[in-house]
């Protein structure tokens, strides 16, 4: 792959907010918030 043309691909945490369930997945969303899963990651 070439280098500085890829988004950003990382773990982005998401919450459902009907339920406050919380799950994690490999996004290239762009975030604003930053949250913590019930097993300490950010």
């Amino acid at each position: 792959m070439k280098e500085g043309i890829h988004p950003n691909y990382r773990e982005v945490l998401f919450v459902d907010l009907s339920n406050g369930f919380k799950f994690v997945i490999r996004s290239c969303v762009n975030t604003k918030e930053t949250g913590t899963t019930d097993d300490g990651r950010e």
